[in-house]
């Protein structure tokens, strides 16, 4: 995610919440969050952005925007620590494309929100404003297996069975998401 405070990455938990990265990677090749600021900002606690009533010339007020759908949570077992990533919501199964990350660790919120990711360089995030700007983010790569050297003549083919399995739930989750909207998402 490129900022104007800087870059970060951040690692997506596809085992944890299939559905919600999915969703993310599907607004994300859309564009959805460039543009985008971050509209709420509260130190030692979360910078939360993906609403696009926060687009400069938008006519909604900033936090109560979304993709014009909404996304179930899957609240899993991944804990609310510095750097996480999370799906905001109004109430169960109202997500949809804002998102938070914690500043610090935030225990309260640990099986209430939904954790899809884990964001690096704390630096960054911890630089965000109130306004600050996403320029641009992009997928720079999927997860991958790593094959064993000794065992790979072994397993490869099972490995390849196991990627192109993952590989179509992942198309079959993006597939299943709500259609293009009147906003194009």
């Amino acid at each position: 995610m490129e900022t104007d405070a800087g870059s970060f990455e951040i690692n997506l938990f596809q085992a944890d919440a299939p559905s919600t990265v999915a969703n993310f990677v599907k607004l994300t090749t859309h564009s959805f969050y460039n543009g985008l600021s971050f509209h709420r900002v509260i130190p030692s606690f979360i910078v939360q952005s993906g609403c696009p009533n926060s687009r400069k010339g938008a006519s909604g007020v900033p936090g109560c925007g979304g993709p014009g759908y909404t996304i179930n949570c899957e609240i899993n077992s991944q804990t609310h620590k510095m750097g996480t990533i999370a799906m905001c919501h109004a109430g169960v199964n109202t997500g949809g494309s804002q998102f938070y990350i914690c500043l610090e660790d935030q225990p309260h919120l640990d099986g209430v929100d939904t954790v899809f990711g884990h964001v690096g360089n704390m630096d960054v995030v911890n630089a965000l404003k109130e306004g600050s700007r996403i320029n641009k983010v992009s997928i720079l790569s999927l997860p991958v297996v790593q094959l064993n050297s000794e065992s790979a003549l072994a397993t490869e083919a099972n490995e390849l069975d196991f990627l192109l399995m993952q590989a179509q739930k992942s198309v079959n989750l993006i597939q299943n998401l709500p259609q293009q909207n009147s906003n194009g998402y």
